[in-house]
């Protein structure tokens, strides 16, 4: 940068912006803008330089981020000044000469040097810079680590106290734990960040901040589609000019000569090569050509449209040799074939195109399987050639490595516990593991063990017989690290889980539904207060509102303070000469019903003791009106706003209620019921389309089974809308398809196999699609009439309407599969 009068270098190059301390303005500014300013501050970190042969600062010197003196000299021992950074943040976004140019808008009284006059009024009016009050803009200040700090955050719309910035930005991650918040910033420092910053893909964006900044060298390359080949039959391999960042299997269609399909099952992206696999095998010396509808550069450039054309030519074999010599009894022994060009080849070329001689078949037999115990010489040749992997020594021993697959948290109805979080007034929790071999094939006879390294958070019954599954009881609030161990065959294998203690749920505090209650006085309606118990986690603490919550109104002419009672639903109410009072509680929610006798207006104390003997309160006022003049409607939902669509079996994970009525009165001026309205009343949905409830009756309201969201009802009386009611519904059962997870496009597999085991996965890996709940465990495809899965097959003499393939039959067929009302098509490949 200049640093002449009318330069930077003698203030200082280019610094970060800095908001007044304490200040709570959220900024909105464009991605460029939040790009540029975590770019600058990500000088905390401590990173090398890209440059080889340069300093970073004199490459960013190169590239026109920085500047320097008119020597030349960049000044890294400077510490930055505020309105050094109007000019650094004018020139990453590209507007440095329209900022000069701007006009002397800012009115900030302590701003010396008319250089900085268009900067810093570009900076105000953008919003980006403030000035440090009383009319001072805080010109050739320094800036702090902890004002650079509270300048990121707010940039990225992190609301938080000057006072905690230190503390939010070191959890945030933006800055190093032994970061000295009071130290001045030296730019000298930001020099290395800024240019790995330069190199960094901006998460979302599929470019480098240098390409979304538009700067020199951090142009961006287009796509294109080189070519496209194949060695083995399964696999096609597209070449790109450049890094390919995200490419998806239904984007890739390849066809042969007479425009028929190959399915494609995935597509990956490594690097400029894209790997197709297909659930298929190409034929020998036929041309095929893939389309590409779209794909990404990693610089974010995008190409649409693209084919390319080669020709499958089936390579000979030039080589074969066994990969592995020492095998776990039960495995393989793996072979890999080569080509000339020493390409892998072994996808082409099963057993059956071998010849496989053992020395002892009890120990590796025709299969090459892994039978028994022992030592073996092992010959694997191509017939009618000399091609032959010799003699080779394959020592079979009992199983070698082993891992422990499935390891988790299971509740007394044998669900998986989200995130390991165990509450100590709760029984029935278990730890379930599963040993497996390293080749993912199942293991008999482990023995497992199970350990707890925190037995005063959670204990883990060690009596379970060396079984699967084991106890675990939570004690005390905390984490506790279980270990758990299987043995097979005298191979071990151990891994740790991770489980959260919470403390049984306690009563903390309460909330009040309306603090104010307006009753008609004598004849008129009641209306109720009601009170929900929370606990520490700001949950409701049900089973108490009984005994811990009471209610205290004042003295009304010469009837003394009194306390309701009533610990029961339907008690007597308490008498009082100007209203009444009774108490229900149910589930943690206590309602305290008003009745009004004589106008008025009192006021009366709600209060729960808490465990310590300790109370809370909450001041209710209670208006008593005179008036029976109708003046509008009040409607209410009875049951609540919140409607659960399809109930969890446990009662305690229920939402809310499954339906409910809605009432509607008429009011008096104050506000206070006067009468049910109880003919006329009709509900309807403002929503015209794709509504979330239904009305069993005239007001009454349901949720749709399985929806969630929220939705407006009009409530009327006589076709004339009187009020409304925002209902929010979500389910709670366990059934219910949460997720569809499609893993594949296209799947291969033998005739008279099980469709639906491969179709549908039992894991959220496997398979084609995986139907998951809202628990994160996996839902059982069921294609019957009325199941949850509806499937419509394009040729129906290999896959029938219901998923089970046609007996004996081979070929191709696409599937239209409806889950959740979405439709989904899965390729499948019959073979022989």
């Amino acid at each position: 940068m200049r640093e002449t009068s009318n330069s930077l270098s003698k203030q200082n190059s280019q610094q970060p912006k800095q908001f007044r301390g304490g200040e709570k303005k959220v900024m909105k500014k464009s991605l460029s803008l939040l790009v540029a300013i975590a770019m600058v501050f990500s000088m905390f970190a401590a990173v090398a330089s890209a440059a080889e042969k340069q300093t970073a600062g004199e490459y960013l010197q190169e590239i026109g981020v920085i500047k320097g003196n008119l020597e030349g000299n960049l000044n890294e021992d400077k510490e930055w000044k505020r309105e050094d950074l109007t000019v650094l943040l004018s020139r990453l976004l590209g507007v440095e000469k329209a900022a000069s140019e701007h006009a002397n808008t800012h009115e900030f009284t302590d701003v010396t040097n008319s250089f900085y006059d268009g900067y810093i009024s570009w900076a105000k009016e953008e919003k980006l810079m403030e000035g440090k009050g009383n009319g001072k803009f805080g010109y050739n200040d320094p800036l702090t680590n902890q004002q650079f700090a509270a300048v990121v955050l707010r940039a990225l719309k992190v609301e938080v106290e000057y006072a905690d910035v230190p503390k939010v930005a070191v959890e945030s991650k933006l800055v190093a734990e032994d970061t000295d918040f009071a130290a001045n910033a030296l730019r000298g420092v930001t020099y290395d960040v800024i240019v790995k910053a330069l190199n960094t893909e901006v998460a979302g964006t599929g470019k480098k901040l240098g390409t979304i900044l538009g700067l020199k060298g951090f142009e961006v390359t287009d796509l294109k589609l080189v070519s496209a080949s194949a060695v083995v039959a399964s696999e096609i391999k597209l070449n790109f000019n450049t890094k390919v960042a995200a490419i998806d299997a239904k984007d890739v269609v390849v066809t042969d000569k007479n425009g028929a399909e190959v399915f494609v099952e995935e597509a990956k992206a490594d690097g400029e090569t894209v790997t197709v696999k297909l659930a298929a095998t190409l034929t020998n010396d036929a041309e095929y050509t893939v389309h590409v509808a779209t794909a990404k550069s990693t610089e974010g450039s995008e190409v649409k449209d693209a084919s390319a054309t080669f020709t499958y030519k089936k390579s000979a074999i030039a080589s074969v040799a066994i990969k592995n010599t020492t095998i776990a009894r039960g495995d393989d022994v793996e072979y890999i074939v080569k080509d000339t060009a020493g390409n892998d080849i072994t996808k082409d070329f099963p057993l059956s195109a071998f010849e496989v001689n053992s020395s002892d078949l009890s120990v590796v037999n025709a299969s090459l399987n892994g039978a028994g115990i022992g030592k073996s010489i092992v010959v694997i040749s191509v017939p009618d050639s000399a091609i032959t992997t010799g003699n080779v020594v394959v020592t079979v021993n009992e199983a070698t490595a082993l891992v422990l697959e499935t390891l988790q948290v299971k509740n007394a109805a044998d669900e998986t516990v989200a995130d390991n979080t165990l509450y100590t007034n709760t029984n029935g929790y278990k730890v379930v593991a599963e040993a497996k071999r390293q080749n993912g094939s199942a293991v008999t006879g482990a023995t497992y063990s199970f350990v707890s390294r925190n037995p005063s958070i959670a204990v883990v019954d060690t009596n379970h017989n060396g079984t699967r599954e084991a106890s675990i009881i939570p004690v005390q609030a905390g984490t506790a690290t279980i270990v758990v161990t299987a043995t097979v065959d005298g191979v071990t294998v151990s891994k740790t889980l991770l489980v959260t203690v919470k403390a049984e749920a306690k009563l903390a505090g309460l909330k009040v539904d309306k603090t104010t209650v307006v009753l008609k006085d004598a004849n008129g309606l009641p209306d109720s207060v009601n009170v929900t118990l929370l606990d520490q986690y700001n949950g409701t603490y049900k089973g108490a509102a009984n005994s811990v919550v009471t209610l205290v109104y004042d003295k009304v002419d010469a009837q003394l303070n009194a306390t309701a009672t009533g610990d029961a639903p339907g008690a007597v109410p308490v008498g009082g000469t100007k209203y009444t009072v009774a108490k229900t509680a149910v589930d943690g929610v206590a309602s305290f019903q008003f009745t009004g006798l004589v106008k008025g207006n009192f006021t009366a104390t709600i209060t729960i003791t808490l465990p310590s003997g300790a109370k809370q309160t909450q001041r209710i006022s209670v208006v008593v009106s005179d008036q029976t003049v109708t003046n509008g409607y009040v409607v209410e939902a009875v049951d609540g706003l919140k409607l659960d669509s399809a109930t969890h079996t446990d009662p305690g994970k229920h939402f809310g209620k499954t339906s409910t009525d809605v009432k509607v009165f008429t009011k008096n001026a104050a506000g206070a019921k006067i009468a049910e309205v109880t003919l006329g009343v009709t509900l309807n949905s403002q929503k015209a389309q794709d509504s979330i409830l239904q009305f069993p009756t005239t007001d009454s309201v349901a949720p749709i089974p399985g929806k969630v969201g929220k939705e407006t009802v009009n409530v009327a009386v006589n076709n004339v809308v009187v009020g409304t009611l925002t209902f929010e519904v979500d389910y709670s059962s366990a059934t219910i398809i949460n997720k569809v997870q499609v893993n594949k496009a296209s799947i291969s597999l033998a005739k008279n196999t099980d469709l639906m085991n491969v179709l549908f996965s039992t894991s959220t890996t496997n398979g084609a699609i995986s139907l998951i709940d809202k628990y994160g465990a996996i839902i059982t495809a069921n294609a019957a009439v009325g199941g949850n899965v509806q499937i419509l097959s394009s040729n129906s003499t290999i896959v029938t309407n219901d998923g089970n393939l046609v007996a004996g039959a081979t070929g191709k067929v696409v599937l239209t599969i409806q889950i959740e009302g979405k439709i989904y098509t899965v390729n499948v490949n019959v073979t022989e």
